[in-house]
């Protein structure tokens, strides 16, 4: 559990100091098939806005979004949930919907069809009381100390004024949705 923890605050300091380019990885695809839309892979910013206007496009409005997602981002997570909420869609998840696919877009879906398999994978939100940030110090541990401590210190700094700002946006989200702000976190 410890390794998957430090994968987290690795994949959360990534996604905050924005190294990576979404497009530069093939990370999914979405497509229609008749009623229902279907998105595959990580949540980015590139495949909601494939979805989003796919839907626009389409003659006729599909009902329902299948996924299939290990989840990403959680604003990319709410922007999609929002999406999903404004349109009144349904979800359909045969295989899995984990992290942010499970705490933003599965909870704002009207109804809910999950497979015999499907898993629904929760491992805590913006509100949560705790994270492991041990990796930060693997991060920074070639430095000299000094540089070391205040580099961490920054990065503290950074990750408590992201968690601050998210974790209001979480809230309101919930609210929106008619779901209690704990679902996620519920299991810590």
């Amino acid at each position: 559990m410890k390794v998957n923890m430090k994968k987290t605050v690795l994949s959360f300091l990534v996604v905050m100091s924005c190294n990576v380019l979404a497009d530069e990885l093939d990370i999914g695809n979405v497509s229609q098939e008749g009623m229902v839309m279907k998105y595959y892979g990580t949540l980015s910013y590139e495949l909601n806005e494939k979805l989003f206007k796919l839907y626009e496009e389409a003659k006729i409005k599909p009902s329902a979004l299948y996924i299939e997602s290990d989840g990403g981002d959680v604003e990319l997570g709410m922007d999609l949930g929002d999406w999903v909420y404004e349109k009144n869609l349904d979800i359909i998840v045969d295989s899995y919907c984990l992290s942010s696919c499970a705490n933003y877009v599965f909870p704002s879906a009207n109804h809910k069809t999950l497979g015999n398999q499907a898993l629904i994978g929760y491992h805590g939100g913006a509100n949560s009381t705790s994270f492991d940030t041990s990796a930060i110090d693997d991060m920074y541990k070639e430095l000299p100390v000094e540089e070391r401590k205040e580099k961490q210190r920054e990065l503290h700094l950074s990750i408590k004024e992201y968690q601050k700002r998210v974790g209001a946006r979480e809230l309101e989200f919930y609210q929106k949705i008619g779901v209690k702000p704990d679902l996620a976190t519920l299991g810590q």
